[in-house]
Order: C-alpha cells, then sequence, then structure tokens
C-alpha cells in the first residue's frame, strides 16, 4: 500500500495526519502499528510508537523487521492496555517496555522476574498517604486553605515512598478523600 493511502487509513481510525505521516513512513512499521492499534486505544498506541518505538529503532539501530521479531504485537498490545487501564503506572511502563527491549517474557513475566509490583490497592496505599499527610503538613494545610495545586507535590511524595511503584490515579483519589474527608493522619 503506498504511504499516502496508509495515511488516510491512519486517519480514518482517528489519528491526527501528523501522526498518520509518521507512521506511514515505513511500510513495516505501518503494517506492525495497524496490528498493534487493533486491540488498543489508536492514539495510545500511536504515541508509544511514535516516541518509545522510534526512540529505539534509532538508538539500536534496529529495523522494523527486527523490533517485530523482539516485541511482537501481541506483546506491546499487554503493555498498553495495562497503561490504558492505568493497572501499570507510566514509569514501570517505561521499565517494562525496556525490558522488553532486552529478552523475551510478557508484562507480568517481566515485572515478576524484576521483583516488581504494583501497588493499586487502597489496603496498600493508605498506610503510605497516611504517612506522607503526617509528614507534610504545610502542604496539608494549603491544600485545605484551597491552594489545590499542592496535591501533586503529595501524590509525588507518596509515589516517592512506593519506590514508583503506586499507580498515581488511585493514590490521588486516596489522597483528596483523605484531605477532603479530613480522615486520621490527615
Amino acid at each position: 500500500m503506498l504511504p499516502w493511502a496508509r495515511e488516510r487509513e491512519f486517519v480514518a481510525l482517528g489519528l491526527p495526519w501528523y501522526d498518520a505521516a509518521v507512521l506511514s513512513e515505513h511500510a513495516e512499521l505501518a503494517e506492525y502499528a495497524l496490528e498493534v492499534m487493533r486491540g488498543s486505544g489508536v492514539k495510545l498506541a500511536s504515541n508509544w510508537l511514535m516516541t518509545e518505538v522510534l526512540r529505539v529503532l534509532k538508538e539500536r539501530d534496529w529495523t522494523p523487521a527486527r523490533w517485530r521479531a523482539q516485541v511482537p504485537a501481541a506483546r506491546f498490545r499487554d503493555l498498553l492496555a495495562r497503561v490504558a487501564d492505568q493497572s501499570l503506572p507510566g514509569p514501570v511502563a517505561k521499565q517494562v517496555f525496556g525490558w522488553m527491549c532486552d529478552g523475551p517474557g510478557e508484562v507480568a513475566e517481566l515485572l515478576e522476574r524484576h521483583g516488581v509490583r504494583v501497588q493499586s490497592s487502597s489496603a496498600e496505599l493508605e498506610p503510605l498517604v497516611r504517612a506522607v499527610l503526617a509528614e507534610h503538613p504545610g502542604p496539608v494545610a494549603q491544600y485545605r486553605a484551597g491552594k489545590t495545586a499542592t496535591l501533586g507535590f503529595l501524590v509525588g511524595q507518596v509515589m516517592k515512598k512506593s519506590g514508583g511503584q503506586a499507580v498515581p490515579q488511585v493514590v490521588q483519589t486516596l489522597l483528596k478523600r483523605a484531605l477532603d474527608d479530613g480522615s486520621p493522619g490527615a
């Protein structure tokens, strides 16, 4: 298929023309992209393909065929699905992506092999939230006084305590609940 026809196919899926043009430059990458997009969010897949995958191709001097052999579309789709459903935080997703580039294994297997356990349950995260709120009374008071931008700082502190393994959206929800309800430790 000609690049301009492939571009139209990507645009029909909902991608901006710029993304479509970048992904259509190499026929083999375009085919891979379409395969990945068949089971994941189109824009999310495009973003990862245009930033992370193209970076790896350039840095490692890989062809799209080499990439496809290392990271089959189904394997990459699994990673993107976990990013989309927020069960894999961004920093951990990037680690997993790097591990995919270096060797075999599905997402769950790679996480286990490297001793990474994503923390997403309230029971796991509430102690970290309480500790951060107790350690940072200034930002807590600022938040309650209407300076809601301090929430980002508090989320960052919980993420730091979790070693980057907490799901930020869950952390934010727990923090808001604790701050708005005046829960113990808040």
